[in-house]
């Protein structure tokens, strides 16, 4: 997937996403009713890789659980509109000393669980724990995506006119 760009801009609290594909020198905008739909045909959603509106959601602590390792709160999230919900409920597995979420279950609106996501690399860059390397499984097809990041930049000032689709098509 080399050069593939994704950019998203939020304004208003609703989303924009365009996806640029090389091989076609083409910008697609990524309509709002595609979010759930496959992220290059990844186990990740489109919805996986946007920002969220933490106001649409509920949050409870549900327990404490140890997470390879880690002691983690468990906390549970559920949309406020369901119905424009990707998923039923969503339980996030947070460690306690850092407060990063290594483990999230996401659940179909049955109540099954459909994907599990976990951090497999969390570093430390600038004082800001970051995830560098994620899996995403999803256990109803038994299909596994890998995520790495290679490069993190923290505080580096970068002009808004910078997110646009112009300079998503030059890779900027």
């Amino acid at each position: 997937m080399a050069g593939v760009g994704f950019l998203v801009v939020s304004e208003g609290g609703k989303a924009k996403r365009w996806l640029y594909l090389p091989q076609s020198k083409k910008t697609r905008m990524i309509a709002e009713g595609d979010k759930d739909k496959p992220f290059m045909g990844t186990d990740f959603t489109y919805w996986d890789l946007s920002p969220h509106d933490l106001d649409n959601e509920a949050f409870d602590p549900v327990g404490e659980a140890v997470v390879d390792g880690h002691a983690c709160y468990k906390v549970r999230g559920r949309s406020k509109t369901p119905e424009k919900s990707l998923y039923g409920d969503v339980v996030k597995f947070v460690r306690k000393d850092n407060y990063v979420p290594i483990r999230v279950d996401f659940y179909d609106k049955s109540g099954k669980l459909l994907k599990r996501s976990k951090v497999l690399d969390l570093k430390n860059i600038d004082g800001n724990w970051t995830p560098m390397k994620m899996a995403m499984h999803n256990v109803q097809t038994d299909h596994k995506t890998i995520m790495t990041v290679t490069k993190v930049e923290y505080d580096v000032e970068i002009p808004a006119k910078t997110f646009t689709k112009t300079n998503l098509e030059k890779g900027r």
